[in-house]
């Protein structure tokens, strides 16, 4: 199945990327697969699984254009989103998903 024939099945861009990044980043920080050497170096290259509790915080953060639902996601704002998302992160010298976690707790 290609990526054109997902939105038939009801499963859109920001839908499968929010559930593997998910999946990725809490297998990363939260199971004992990994030695902790490993993850220091791993948390960095994760990327933010984006939903409408991630959209908020970025639209406070002044990020344009931010999509208004997961829906709206195609990879091109995926990859924008996550790139922006990565340099700020960057900069505070902390791991991308930490936005995801904080977003859910805010």
């Amino acid at each position: 199945m290609n990526v054109a024939n997902l939105t038939d099945t009801g499963l859109r861009y920001g839908h499968a990327t929010k559930i593997l990044n998910i999946y990725v980043g809490l297998l990363v920080f939260y199971s004992p697969y990994f030695d902790p050497k490993k993850v220091k170096t791993v948390k960095h290259f994760l990327h933010v699984p984006l939903d409408s509790k991630v959209f908020k915080d970025l639209r406070r953060c002044t990020i344009k254009p931010v999509p208004k639902t997961i829906k709206d996601i195609d990879e091109s704002s995926y990859n924008r989103l996550q790139e922006v998302i990565r340099k700020a992160a960057l900069e505070k010298k902390l791991p991308p998903f930490y936005l995801d976690e904080y977003s859910w707790t805010s």
